[in-house]
């Protein structure tokens, strides 16, 4: 599983303090990969990154909310593991029903749901998430 994101500063603490529980943590510990804290990688090398990995730990971030991570990883056809602040009203149907989406608050919650990964298809995640689809969803229909 790979983080790849910002992490260590203050604005960025509850993302930080996952991803140090993660890394004391003797049954998780060696399942995660952080291949950067910063900004450093090219685009080119940040997807070649991304799509080296299975799985894509999202912990939360500064938006307290789906960033651009979720859809990169959702679009990538890679697991995601999405930390959550609470419900997100506007953004939680998106992932609903997606088994590449596994959404957690907890360490302990990450841990339980690791083992029932059953990874499924991008096509669907893309075709009910195209611009198309969101359009339609909301009565216009582009042609």
């Amino acid at each position: 599983m790979l983080f790849s994101g910002q992490a260590g500063k203050p604005e960025y603490a509850e993302r930080t303090r996952l991803l140090n529980q993660i890394s004391s943590d003797a049954t998780v510990k060696d399942l995660l990969q952080v291949t950067n804290f910063s900004r450093h990688l090219t685009w080119e090398e940040y997807c070649n990154n991304l799509l080296s990995y299975f799985a894509v730990l999202n912990p939360i971030g500064i938006l307290r909310g789906f960033n651009t991570r979720t859809y990169e990883t959702m679009y990538s056809g890679r697991v995601l593991f999405q930390q959550t602040f609470g419900h997100y009203d506007k953004h939680s149907k998106l992932l609903e029903g997606h088994p590449n989406a596994i959404v957690f608050q907890t360490l302990d919650e990450l841990k339980s749901k690791m083992s029932t990964v059953k990874p499924g298809s991008p096509e669907k995640f893309f075709e009910e998430n195209n611009i198309y689809s969101r359009f339609k969803s909301i009565g216009i229909e582009i042609k």
